[in-house]
């Protein structure tokens, strides 16, 4: 006799599996009560994100700060280019970024894209420098 569910799934799984799939396929509404889990799961853990974690922290892929800022990953990827943003902390080779850079790199991003069809003025040129110094002195501290 199991003495717990682990075991008596290992025991009875093809079975179980079986009937599911039976049921699945023959009661429609159980099928659509599946489905909706699913969708509901798959959100959940896309939500969740980061699945990735530094120094106890969790990290953010390059997309999803590009979501997060409104531009696309190769705006960021341009402006670190440029020398407006500094590479990311996190290791690999994939772009990761910490919750406390993405605060950081906010104000540059939202600068850099309201004023891109401007001239670029002395006083632009002038607002983004000052900018950058900014998000490059935060970006390696914990106080934002």
């Amino acid at each position: 006799m199991p003495k717990t569910y682990k075991e008596w799934y290992e025991a009875n799984r093809v079975e179980v599996n079986a009937r599911r799939r039976q049921r699945y396929a023959s009661d429609d509404s159980f099928r659509e009560k599946e489905k909706s889990r699913t969708r509901e799961y798959k959100k959940r853990v896309r939500d969740l994100n980061p699945h990735r974690f530094h120094n106890g922290e969790p990290v953010y892929s390059i997309t999803k700060v590009g979501r997060l800022l409104g531009v696309r990953s190769s705006f960021i990827r341009g402006m670190e280019h440029r020398g407006l943003l500094p590479k990311p902390t996190a290791p690999g080779s994939i772009r990761y970024y910490l919750r406390r850079q993405i605060v950081a790199m906010g104000p540059l991003v939202e600068h850099w894209v309201a004023n891109s069809k401007r001239s670029r003025s002395r006083e632009v040129a002038a607002d983004t420098e000052d900018l950058k110094l900014y998000c490059h002195k935060q970006w390696e501290t914990d106080d934002v």
